[in-house]
């Protein structure tokens, strides 16, 4: 069987509606990864992602009365700070890594609070905290700006996924994915900070009664189905980028190790 590898198009080629359809097959169809990797951002793009993913390991090092203040239990812990909420299948949690999530409404200049819209699923409709301006100056307005340029990239992928199914789906909706994606007012966020690791020691703990569990299936909060995506975003270094400046070793070496230490 031939390797399937992800799909890589330019900006560009987005902005210009000129992605071949083949290759949206090739990204998202059935025997596919379903992933469209995408080159050539606005150039403020690496400067951004760098100062988010620097942040990051500030926020995680905040003082835990700090922490304890952005966490929202109400909220599910999926929208502010949240860490050792996130269960496993096997009953415990790890808590090697935290995670910051931010509700991106703001992306919508005609938005209001999403509690007014979504009141049903209040991980989705929790407004956002952020941590003191002066504990992390410049993070709110650095984090929405990443998100901002993320979303304007997958409105362009959504509207050549509307250019595919307008000419092969009879009845289509010309630009319903687009208006979707552009429209969202419970477009969420996750800023991942890992831990180090402590030598061979398992960091789990005894899973809370109430928790994220997924499992091989599903993932469920305490029964309920949570909310698919319509398209999701990830933004990581290139793998010939260098993430540890002391070894210069890049994100292709650093992600092969850790795949061979969790095999």
């Amino acid at each position: 069987m031939a390797e399937v590898e992800a799909v890589t198009v330019s900006a560009e080629e987005l902005s210009n509606s000129s992605v071949p359809f083949h290759t949206l097959e090739d990204a998202f169809g059935p025997s596919s990864l379903g992933v469209l990797i995408v080159r050539d951002l606005p150039s403020q793009y690496l400067d951004l992602r760098r100062r988010v993913l620097s942040y990051a390991s500030h926020l995680a090092n905040l003082p835990p009365h700090i922490l304890d203040s952005l966490s929202l239990p109400e909220a599910n812990f999926l929208t502010g700070w949240s860490h050792g909420k996130e269960a496993l299948k096997n009953g415990e949690y790890d808590t090697l890594k935290g995670s910051f999530y931010v509700n991106c409404d703001f992306y919508r200049k005609d938005s209001k609070d999403s509690n007014l819209v979504c009141s049903e699923y209040p991980e989705l409709a929790t407004s956002n905290v952020w941590p003191p301006e002066d504990l992390l100056p410049g993070f709110r307005q650095c984090f929405e700006e990443l998100c901002t340029l993320i979303i304007d990239t997958a409105v362009m992928v959504a509207r050549q996924c509307d250019r595919y199914a307008l000419a092969k789906i009879e009845g289509y909706e010309p630009g319903y994915l687009e208006r979707v994606v552009r429209s969202s007012t419970t477009t969420k966020a996750r800023l991942l900070h890992y831990f180090p690791l402590q030598s061979d020691r398992q960091e789990t703990q005894q899973a809370p009664e109430k928790g994220l569990v997924r499992t091989e299936e599903e993932t469920i909060w305490n029964g309920m189905q949570v909310v698919r995506n319509t398209l999701a975003v990830f933004t990581q270094p290139g793998l010939d980028e260098i993430v540890d400046r002391s070894t210069g070793k890049t994100y292709a070496q650093f992600s092969r190790e850790v795949s061979e230490r969790f095999k």
